[in-house]
């Protein structure tokens, strides 16, 4: 089963696309594709994206940036799968 991750960003800075983070992160959550998401039609973006990708399972996490590095908040919520 192919899984997609995507992280919302909801405090601090930006959250560039290849940051050490978000792979970090994959390897977490055995996701194969990873999206960042800084608003709410982000998220819904990043979900359809990860649909027609063929993503059997899409999750989503919240984050928060600061200098250090990505700190996850939360649980994940599964969006679908």
């Amino acid at each position: 089963m192919k899984r997609g991750l995507i992280v919302y960003v909801t405090g601090g800075g930006e959250l560039a696309e290849d940051s050490w983070g978000l792979y970090a992160c994959m390897d977490r959550y055995a996701a194969h594709e990873v999206g960042v998401a800084r608003d709410e039609s982000d998220i819904a973006y990043c979900w359809w994206r990860m649909l027609t990708r063929g993503m059997q399972e899409v999750m989503c996490v919240r984050a928060r940036v600061d200098g250090d590095g990505m700190d996850v908040v939360g649980a994940p919520l599964r969006l679908c799968g």
